[in-house]
């Protein structure tokens, strides 16, 4: 046969010496197989390494009481890649691909899809708290979800706050919490506004974006909930220190009580205001035998 045909036909032509490539071919192929693995494996290790200091950043600044973790430089950087990202398609490539066309690896994927509430959550005196939110996870980048993991020490409370970026739905799933919260003006009366209810495990309730709302555990054993937001960035503010933070003579004016208040208690009552997650009632710690 000529060779025009063996070119062109190969193996159904009958021509034996096209049914395998040279033996130098074939071990630049081997050869190039092995480099594109070892580069994979790098790229992997790096990618583990950048994953352990992300963990350690976390749990260095854990035992503050910060509502939420400080997010990572791994992670601004990443946000920063999708932020410019002009497609949800191509958001996407930046979180799941290495190039844009293949998946990356099950390990590395699971990093981006999956959020861990047991990583160093931040601890406080009362309980720990810990949120998934655009910071914290840019999976959740340009979607309207957060979600944050509470968890209350026996007589441990997170003090009224308000989120000034989204409404709040939570959920009791282990244990049991004291609920409150305030209904704005002209709803009641004066000195009706407050709303408790006690919250049994996998009962919920719901918090408007910016109403004040707090929740207590008041009894001996701990409680867990889950907290749904409809916004990835929905903020905290705590009300206590908020306004108390204020200037000195709105506070006494506000309160109505300028010569029991003066500008002397006002920052004494700032060094003493816990930011979040305090220890709180009397009456529930010498109940649980705390004091």
């Amino acid at each position: 046969m000529s060779p025009l045909k063996c070119i062109l036909f190969g193996v159904l032509a009958g021509c034996g010496a096209v049914q395998a490539y040279p033996q130098q071919q074939q071990q630049q192929q081997q050869q190039q197989q092995q480099q594109q693995q070892q580069q994979q494996q790098q790229q992997q290790q790096q990618q583990q390494q950048q994953q352990q200091q992300q963990w350690n950043s976390t749990s260095a600044t854990s035992i503050t009481t910060a509502a939420t973790p400080a997010p990572t430089q791994n992670n601004d950087e990443l946000n920063a890649k999708i932020s410019v990202a002009s497609t949800t398609v191509k958001a996407l490539q930046i979180l799941f691909t290495q190039d844009g066309k293949t998946l990356l690896p099950q390990d590395q994927v699971d990093r981006v899809a999956k959020f861990d509430f047991n990583e160093a959550p931040s601890q406080g005196e009362g309980g720990a708290i810990k949120s998934a939110n655009a910071d914290t996870m840019p999976y959740l980048f340009g979607k309207s979800l957060s979600t944050t993991f509470l968890q209350l020490k026996p007589c441990g409370m997170n003090t009224a706050h308000v989120h000034p970026r989204a409404d709040e739905w939570l959920t009791v799933v282990e244990g049991r919490l004291l609920s409150g919260t305030f209904l704005e003006n002209n709803v009641v009366k004066d000195g009706q506004a407050e709303i408790t209810t006690t919250l049994e495990k996998f009962q919920g309730t719901v918090y408007p974006r910016g109403q004040i709302h707090y929740q207590f555990n008041n009894n001996c054993d701990a409680a867990t909930a889950i907290a749904t937001l409809d916004n990835n960035d929905a903020g905290t503010e705590q009300v206590a220190p908020a306004f108390f933070g204020l200037n000195s003579e709105v506070v006494n004016a506000t309160l109505g009580y300028p010569k029991s208040i003066d500008g002397k208690s006002i920052e004494a009552f700032r060094k003493q205001i816990p930011v979040n997650l305090v220890m709180a009632m009397e009456t529930c710690r010498a109940q649980c035998g705390m004091q």
